[in-house]
């Protein structure tokens, strides 16, 4: 927004920029992006169609795969293909304007009655619309899926050139190499990783996907890129869409660090988190009976889990149970391991006719 950067500068002063800060009035026909970002720019002609994406994220971080050289490069690719008369992408077909006021479940609720809305409130209302009307799927949560996904790890500084490509991976088995810059997805033109996402996030699984590249500046024969079921999944518990996709228990916690786990012979590996905070509401009470402050949570249903984070281990929770399932928390309560009782219960409870 205030660039440092002088060549950044004359870059952004070669387009028209707009700041969107309010997501009601947006048309969500025209303005396609991953919503649950924090930060995303599109870059469009003045028809209103879009060349490029530039943004995203994984649960790692929300900069690391972004950076100020790798802005400036899909800048200056969408500069090239526009003064080369390249066409941006048109939509299938025209469609009427749709706001996330025209999602039902939203425009009832009280979000709709604060000043502005924010781009994940139309995932996470979308979901929740879905869920009233009965359409909903779990695997709706595995949007925009990463290029890894496919076996690639893009390169920040140039977001269309490949950093490293797995030999083994989908990508890897059809020809992909690091260096190899991709050019097109199918029917998308890439500029971006966004874009790359963009191109995959409508497929369906299994699938196979057609990546054209080049080497060396010289093109590639385009490689069919085979997908198996399941090449969707990676860990969605940054997104913040997840909150409406399954049930909660209502505490915080805070994550053990190795010489804690260690003082309390908990392997390193396995999860561990000490609840620092239940959420009051009586729906969350229903939920956890018998959880208290100070307990330290290890598995779920006499299983022990892997390490993570608290988002993590409750998106976990929200993908893997159902409203009302009941389960157990397995515990660690002054040095006596017990299996409590727990509910699945719904933060986001759909409208009502």
């Amino acid at each position: 927004m205030r660039p440092e950067d002088p060549e950044l500068t004359r870059l952004l002063d070669r387009f028209v920029p707009v700041r969107l800060t309010d997501f009601k009035p947006v048309d969500m026909t025209r303005f396609q992006f991953d919503y649950d970002l924090t930060f995303a720019i599109l870059m469009m002609n003045a028809d209103g169609r879009t060349y490029s994406r530039y943004g995203t994220q994984d649960w790692r971080h929300s900069e690391e795969r972004m950076s100020v050289e790798g802005l400036k490069h899909s800048l200056r690719a969408v500069l090239a293909a526009h003064a080369r008369g390249a066409a941006a992408p048109a939509a299938a077909a025209p469609k009427p304007a749709f706001t996330v006021m025209d999602i039902p479940a939203y425009a009832q609720s009280p979000a709709a009655r604060q000043p502005c809305a924010h781009c994940h409130h139309a995932n996470n209302f979308r979901f929740q619309q879905l869920r009233f009307e009965g359409t909903f799927r779990k695997e709706m949560v595995y949007q925009y899926p990463l290029p890894e996904n496919l076996g690639l790890t893009m390169d920040s500084s140039a977001p269309n050139r490949v950093r490293s490509a797995a030999e083994t991976s989908p990508a890897g088995k059809a020809g992909i190499r690091a260096g190899d810059v991709v050019t097109r997805v199918n029917d998308t033109p890439i500029y971006t990783d966004a874009d790359l996402q963009f191109a995959l996030n409508p497929l369906p699984e299994p699938t196979t996907v057609t990546l054209h590249a080049e080497r060396a500046g010289k093109p590639l024969p385009p490689a069919v890129v085979a997908l198996p079921a399941g090449w969707r999944k990676t860990d969605v518990s940054w997104r913040p869409s997840v909150f409406a996709v399954g049930p909660a228990l209502g505490f915080g916690s805070d994550v053990l660090d190795a010489a804690q786990k260690q003082a309390l012979a908990i392997p390193e590996d396995r999860l561990a988190l000490r609840v620092k905070q239940l959420f009051p509401a009586p729906h969350f009470r229903v939920a956890r009976p018998d959880l208290r402050v100070g307990d330290i949570v290890l598995g779920l249903n006499g299983e022990a889990l892997p390490a993570s984070t608290h988002v993590q281990f409750m998106t976990r929770f929200r993908l893997g149970f159902e409203f009302g399932q009941r389960g157990t928390l397995e515990v660690l309560r002054s040095g006596q391991r017990l299996s409590l009782p727990v509910v699945g219960v719904d933060p986001m409870p759909p409208r009502k006719e």
